[in-house]
């Protein structure tokens, strides 16, 4: 009768001990085993960033004049590899302001 007791506790100590043993395994054995196939894949770094114009706006006021203000737009590509090309974008000045020594890629509209 002890015997068959010892048996059945021991299986259910085991069942018990199972899912503990293979959570510690899958957590330590899981990055080893991922590392060991991406080393024998090839693996490229890429830029997973998407070609997007961004621009800046700096607005600076010049020292002799008050009432004159100098506004330079930065742009750049947020991709180092993809190109962008015919990038239009528009600025809202105020109606009382007049542009000048615009840049020959700059037009008024």
């Amino acid at each position: 009768m002890s015997d068959t007791l010892s048996k059945i506790e021991k299986r259910t100590a085991y069942t018990l001990l199972l899912p503990a043993v293979f959570l510690v395994f899958s957590i330590i054995l899981f990055p080893i085993f991922a590392n060991i196939w991406i080393s024998f894949k090839e693996v490229s770094l890429k830029d997973i960033r998407i070609p997007e114009p961004r621009a800046k706006k700096i607005v600076k006021s010049i020292s002799d004049n008050n009432s004159e203000l100098k506004i330079v737009y930065k742009l750049r590509n947020s991709s180092l590899i993809q190109k962008i090309s015919d990038v239009e974008f528009k600025d809202k000045l105020p109606s009382n302001v007049i542009p000048v020594d615009l840049d020959s890629r700059c037009a008024t509209s």
